[in-house]
């Protein structure tokens, strides 16, 4: 009986998210937020028909990871290494704006302890690179110089985020900071970000050798989804989110990154080409199950909406969130006015690590469930705000021209 329903839920989350996102689509919006309503609307806020078991969170991680490799090897190296000074002023900023807002308001105006609100802080500053990126990708956008720049900072939001998660998760379990473990986690997901490209090349070299002489059907899909996978294993290891794996991977087979560098170990450009079409499918598959995934945390029943008090504390949050991510594009320089709301829209919307944030502190009952809610559901409206807004600006540009 648990696999048949296993095996409905797959069936409810692959038919609601192409159907809502049809439907968005015919309305002209991101086709990401339709998935996103699907969640919603599946959820335990309406229709409450679906048990999120943990196979579904794993199938939501692998479409997390395909998404995020899908992305990496679409980048454009140069672009965004041209990007690097305004991605570090993009992520710095919206980091400490975001958090800092929201800090002094929870602790200083709702009177909040110092961790709950630490917590609650923190899980607004990571942006969501998936949704974003999938956003722009719909958009035809992706290869433009404000996506080059979010990407980067997106990357960096997530790796702050989890330096801060790891100082955060210290404090919970030792009641104190330890101050060796900042440097050393930054060192080892460094090393990570290093030794990746080698790798890449290496098992890319062994790979194709042997889909050369393959008699088996289905190994390139095959062998590339494992090393995706192995990848993301990889950055575990190294104490980074196991997504950024499948972007690492990605970016390293980018065509861009190698372009001048085939000499120093081995690039088939062929082959990568052949590896990115046949897996194109199969995250499409996946995909939709981080998307909706998202949109089924929000438990509207867990929030007392008719309470002052904590439909006030959404509220605030959700400005901060909105505002000082928005604000952090301003501080790009050389870049229009278009371009620099274009990169603030794109560093709004929250997601994978901010969940986790609030997730933790839910187990480390550092957050109440009403605090817990209060922070999913500004994540999840900061994830729907972002990309229709983002749609918005760039449809006045159109009509400008």
């Amino acid at each position: 009986m648990h696999d048949l329903n296993l095996l409905l839920q797959i069936i409810i989350v692959l038919i609601s998210t192409k159907i809502l996102g049809e439907l968005f689509s015919f309305f002209k919006l991101p086709p990401v937020i339709g998935e996103l309503f699907a969640g919603i609307l599946i959820g335990p806020t309406f229709l409450n028909i679906m048990n999120f078991s943990e196979t579904i969170a794993l199938l939501a991680e692998i479409g997390l990871i395909l998404l995020l490799f899908e992305v990496g090897i679409d980048s454009d190296f140069h672009k965004l290494k041209a990007s690097g000074k305004k991605s570090i002023a993009v992520a710095l900023v919206g980091v400490a704006l975001t958090f800092g807002l929201a800090f002094y308001t929870l602790f200083s105006f709702f009177s909040l302890p110092l961790l709950p609100s630490l917590f609650l802080s923190c899980s607004l500053t990571p942006t969501s690179i998936g949704i974003t990126l999938k956003v722009l990708q719909n958009l035809k956008k992706q290869s433009s110089k404000e996506a080059q720049t979010v990407l980067g900072a997106a990357v960096l939001d997530d790796i702050i985020g989890v330096l801060i998660l790891g100082i955060l998760s210290g404090i919970t379990l030792s009641n104190g900071i330890n101050l060796l473990s900042i440097p050393k986690l930054l060192i080892s997901i460094s090393l990570f970000f290093i030794v990746s490209p080698l790798i890449v090349q290496l098992l890319c070299a062994a790979i194709s050798r042997w889909v050369d002489k393959k008699r088996v059907e289905g190994l390139v899909p095959t062998l590339g989804i494992s090393l995706i996978l192995f990848f993301s294993w990889l950055a575990y290891l190294f104490k980074a989110p196991e997504a950024l794996g499948g972007f690492v991977a990605g970016f390293s087979m980018s065509n861009t990154f190698f372009k001048k560098r085939t000499n120093l170990l081995f690039y088939d450009a062929i082959f990568v080409e052949k590896i990115k079409t046949e897996i194109k499918p199969i995250t499409h598959l996946f995909v939709p199950f981080f998307f909706i995934s998202i949109g089924a945390s929000l438990d509207l029943s867990a929030l007392e909406l008719n309470s002052f008090y904590v439909l006030t504390l959404t509220l605030c949050l959700t400005l901060i969130a909105l505002i000082g991510k928005f604000l952090s594009g301003f501080f790009t320089s050389r870049s229009s006015n278009f371009s620099k709301m274009i990169i603030g829209a794109g560093m709004i919307p929250r997601g994978e690590v901010g969940l986790i944030f609030c997730q933790n502190g839910l187990s480390a009952n550092a957050l109440s469930e009403k605090l817990y809610a209060c922070g999913i559901i500004v994540i999840i409206l900061s994830t729907l705000i972002g990309p229709i807004f983002l749609k918005l600006l760039y449809s006045t540009k159109k009509e400008k021209v």
